[in-house]
């Protein structure tokens, strides 16, 4: 039978980048202290725990500058700051939208952008990119495919960086008796 500090945890992945005072950070140190006596705990415990660290509350958790932008904002924005030494990831499906991302790739690319592109559809302008061909999937079910895609890009990210993926190091020294 799962516990109250497990529901207390499990609260927290709908708590996406609002601030703890270090809440979160007891609550696992808390969690990491307990014998779980039964496997739905332990299943429970696991999942919540993979959760949090596959979707880190701010930028400082996550320890790498990246920037989630829709491409139409990026359009009446950074457009102007494209830089040979930044990567732009883009995924494109198939479908109107698609296409406009397909122009925006053509785009950042003109400007010495370098992009990395995950799309379904063809594309031969390939100076500064590299496209990643994907199978079509149906209405949907890409975005959930393609936040596997990120999630692997940022375990590389992570170890090209010299961190160890998956290592909760900003919890590591929390005390653990007052």
């Amino acid at each position: 039978m799962p516990s109250p500090l497990l529901d207390r945890l499990e609260k927290w992945k709908s708590r996406f980048g609002s601030p703890g005072d270090g809440q979160l950070e007891r609550l696992l140190a808390a969690a990491a202290q307990r014998r779980f006596g039964d496997a739905a705990s332990l299943i429970k415990l696991h999942e919540t725990t993979l959760f949090l660290r596959a979707y880190p509350r701010n930028k400082e958790v996550a320890r790498l500058a990246a920037e989630p932008i829709s491409a139409a904002q990026f359009r009446h924005g950074p457009m102007e700051i494209i830089h040979p030494n930044h990567r732009y990831i883009i995924f494109a499906r198939q479908g109107k939208t698609g296409k406009l991302l397909l122009k925006l790739a053509r785009d950042i690319r003109k400007s010495s952008g370098r992009v990395l592109l995950f799309t379904d559809m063809p594309f031969d302008d390939l100076m500064n990119v590299r496209w990643v061909r994907v199978d079509p999937l149906r209405l949907g079910l890409g975005t959930l495919v393609d936040n596997l895609y990120i999630q692997l890009l940022a375990h590389e990210a992570a170890l090209r960086a010299g961190l160890q993926p998956g290592k909760f190091e900003i919890a590591e020294n929390v005390t653990r008796e007052e």
